[in-house]
């Protein structure tokens, strides 16, 4: 008989799980919260290579790895890879920006670049995309699923 196969897919990543039915029966020897851990831990490590590749091509180091914990109450496991808070403006590395105006609040000036220069308004020249996170992610695919699958397997094998 062959095995079963489940393909899964999630936003720009997907994965295909053959021999399912005898990995759902070890699975449930774990029981709910040993593979509910399982499942995280693997996911986790399989997020520090993401983060490791992405943070390679960065334009900076300041990319982290966060567990999303809602996911973790709704039934899957989630890790968020990406830049800091105080390193927002990464984003525009990724997806560039068009020119446009900057406008300063009422009582406050731009200080302009290079000079004392003090303007209520900047014309800001825009910067063309130099993507890194998702090449980074293309990059790092590969080794993102062999990370999670060996996790898991490792899992399972305690279990038996």
């Amino acid at each position: 008989m062959a095995k079963k196969a489940i393909t899964y897919q999630r936003g720009y990543s997907s994965f295909t799980l053959e021999g399912a039915d005898e990995m759902i029966a070890m699975i449930q020897k774990l029981g709910d919260i040993a593979a509910g851990a399982a499942v995280m831990e693997a996911v986790i490590a399989g997020g520090k290579v993401l983060e490791e590749e992405i943070e390679s091509r960065a334009p900076g180091a300041h990319i982290v790895m966060v567990p999303n914990m809602r996911s973790i109450r709704r039934g899957w496991a989630q890790v968020d890879v990406g830049p800091d808070k105080e390193h927002w403006y990464y984003r525009f590395f990724e997806t560039g920006a068009s020119p446009h105006e900057i406008e300063a609040e009422t009582a406050q000036a731009l200080l302009l670049i290079g000079g004392n220069l003090r303007e209520r308004v900047m014309n800001h020249p825009g910067m063309a995309a130099n993507p890194f996170m998702r090449p980074g992610f293309d990059a790092a695919e590969n080794k993102v699923k062999a990370e999670i699958g060996s996790k898991l397997m490792e899992a399972l094998r305690r279990a038996k």
